[in-house]
């Protein structure tokens, strides 16, 4: 009689549910297999038990029209990197990695857990409650779904969850185990809670771009949101979610470089079903807010061969963008080579130009004057930094603090030239010979060695400590302050240091990234 209730519940569910899976790809990962045999309990293993387990569930969800990938159908070794693979390659909508749990210091404990990832925001969470009830239902154990941290969930690209319905090291639930019938329970839990999942009103996002993003772009859903997250890799992106829960404006931090990435979105419905994760690869290509440029030489004669050379750069923020502006002049004979426009003199003194890039706009005028020839000396320090530029018609002493003077005379053998000459630093450099304070936690060391031989180039005498412990820093403090240091840089991933409260000097609390903000904080200092 119990066998044939159970069998009419199955024909309704059948019934009822018809067509939820049609078409739906599902990828079914029995844990270990071959050499990797999992838990082993007194009479079985927990190999074995996954896959006669995913086999049947295989045959439960094809029967509901689903397509079902397997990562493994016998009793073979299938790696956990080649498991991932399968599932991304697929690209399905859904992946059950299998499992059955095994505690040997707690053998009379038996519960349920279903992981899902600790990165997904997607339906996969939903789906982890309802394996939980339906645990219970058919297995008869409790549990909790959870992030789970391990190699498949922080790797499987598809809404995924790892259950584990039971523990083998109960040696009741063992002889359980055994028993055909319960492990094809236990195939019907999963089956039920997959059906529960599609069988919701599960959001579907359309994004408005194909292969481009700038400053801002919309995603819709077809039924209303309450919550929706966007990434570019990993930095959270704004949202602002309109009055019918159906549109979504998402905002680029202006910190973002122009590049490619990941985008990442899912939502939350308003029945709390969430959606299945959209990822993309996509370029970000911010709008340009600012367009940069300098003219050399600042005057140029007015005779034939003259020229100007216009430098620009298009900026989007802090962040400089590859692409070129459109240009309008009043001379039709300009030209646009190597990443500089040069302006020809053709018998007109003042010439205009008009740069744009989308909406931003920069005007300029050149004017050429005079007859005498003249020259553009860019000056760089040995390490390749530009120092100056100089425009001259005659001899000139270049002088620098911290570099060894120099006598140029420029050639002008045509109306503009553009020359090169390099300093080398005097013998005691910039810094003069005083010491700088360098304090690092332990992450940080060889920042911090990078750091202290770019201050002996500059002619400073560096101070060394690493400071990772309340010990350390008040030996290094004291050192720093018995020398006089002009400036302390403590490179650390913490916003405070206790080197800050003891050190008479000014201290600049850094990192890897910022090491040519310190030198330049120094260079202030030594020139004031």
């Amino acid at each position: 009689m119990k066998k044939l209730s159970v069998l009419v519940f199955l024909l309704v569910s059948v019934m009822y549910l018809s067509g939820v899976l049609d078409d739906k790809i599902i990828v079914i990962d029995p844990g270990h297999g071959g050499t990797e045999r999992g838990a082993i309990a007194t009479h079985i293993d927990e190999a074995t038990i996954n896959l006669k387990v995913g086999l049947m569930l295989r045959e439960m969800l094809e029967e509901e029209g689903a397509i079902v990938v397997m990562t493994r159908t016998r009793d073979t070794t299938v790696s956990l990197k080649r498991r991932a693979e399968i599932a991304n390659i697929v690209q399905g909508d859904l992946f059950v990695s299998i499992h059955h749990n095994y505690m040997e210091t707690s053998p009379e404990a038996d519960f349920s857990i279903v992981y899902y990832s600790t990165l997904s925001g997607d339906y996969a969470r939903n789906l982890a409650d309802y394996l939980i009830d339906s645990f219970e239902k058919y297995v008869g154990t409790k549990g909790n779904p959870g992030p789970g941290d391990v190699y498949l969930m922080r790797t499987v690209k598809i809404p995924a969850v790892l259950g584990e319905p039971c523990l083998m090291s109960n040696a009741e639930r063992e002889k359980w185990l055994m028993n055909e019938e319960n492990l094809r329970k236990e195939a019907l839990a999963y089956r039920d809670a997959i059906i529960k999942l599609f069988s919701q009103k599960i959001p579907k996002l359309t994004i408005d771009t194909a292969e481009e993003i700038s400053n801002e772009f919309a995603v819709a859903s077809d039924i209303p949101l309450t919550e929706i997250s966007g990434f570019l890799n990993s930095t959270p992106l704004e949202r602002v979610i309109d009055e019918n829960g159906l549109s979504v404006k998402f905002i680029v931090p202006e910190n973002i470089a122009p590049g490619r990435y990941e985008l990442v979105v899912y939502a939350v419905s308003k029945e709390g079903i969430r959606s299945k994760m959209y990822r993309k690869s996509i370029i970000y290509s911010p709008r340009a807010s600012e367009i940069w440029v300098r003219v050399l030489p600042t005057v140029a004669p007015a005779v034939v061969g003259s020229y100007f050379r216009v430098e620009y750069a298009v900026y989007a923020g802090k962040h400089r963008l590859e692409s070129i502006p459109k240009i309008i002049s009043s001379n039709d004979f300009i030209s646009v080579r190597n990443g500089y426009i040069f302006v020809p003199y053709m018998g007109k003194d003042k010439v205009t130009l008009t740069l744009s890039s989308g909406s931003i706009t920069k005007e300029l005028t050149v004017t050429f004057s005079g007859k005498q020839n003249v020259e553009v000396i860019q000056v760089y320090s040995e390490d390749g930094k530009l120092l100056d530029l100089i425009q001259s018609s005659g001899k000139v002493i270049i002088e620098k603090p911290g570099y060894e003077p120099l006598e140029y005379i420029p050639q002008l053998k045509d109306p503009v030239n553009f020359a090169t000459v390099t300093l080398k630093r005097t013998k005691y450099g910039v810094l003069n010979d005083q010491y700088v304070g360098i304090a690092y936690s332990e992450e940080f060391e060889q920042v911090a060695k990078d750091f202290a031989q770019k201050v002996e180039m500059l002619g400073g005498k560096p101070i060394v400590y690493r400071a990772s412990t309340m010990g350390e820093e008040f030996k290094a403090a004291r050192d720093f302050n018995k020398h006089n240091c002009i400036v302390v840089a403590v490179f650390t991933f913490n916003t405070s240091s206790r080197i800050s409260m003891l050190s008479r000097a000014p201290v600049v609390i850094t990192s890897e990234k910022e090491i040519d903000k310190v030198l330049d904080i120094l260079i202030q200092r030594i020139s004031n």
